[in-house]
């Protein structure tokens, strides 16, 4: 088992999927998030589900924080990085047996229906 370094992770992940170009930026810029809040010296192997969800709480939007990003967003990101951690676990790339990414993406606010007012129809 090895315990290669995130961007090593994309590297192999985009080469064994053949990924397009843009699908491998999306990918290397949301693992850059990701070890920008970890720091960079920090391995997947290294992660846990605890951390996560710490990322989580800090990078959401709330009330007291209108800064931050969306649900979508966060479940966007976790997209990827469940599907990079799925691959690296099976292909034995990460020392880790289980994904810090399952069941961590949030519940998206429900948008109001638009509706037409008698007068705009």
């Amino acid at each position: 088992m090895y315990d290669v370094s995130f961007l090593e992770l994309v590297s192999r992940y985009a080469a064994d999927k053949h990924l397009r170009p843009k699908s491998v930026s999306t990918y290397t810029a949301v693992v850059r998030l990701f070890r920008r809040y970890l720091g960079h010296e920090a391995y997947p192997s290294m992660v846990t589900r605890p951390m996560v969800i710490e990322w989580r709480t800090s990078i959401i939007r709330t009330p007291a924080r209108p800064d931050g990003i969306t649900e979508a967003s966060w479940n966007n990101y976790v997209r990827h990085l469940k599907a990079l951690y799925n691959f690296g676990i099976k292909h034995q790339l990460i020392a880790c047996s289980h994904n810090p990414f399952l069941e961590v993406s949030v519940k998206q606010p429900k948008a109001p229906k638009k509706s037409l007012q008698p007068l705009q129809r």
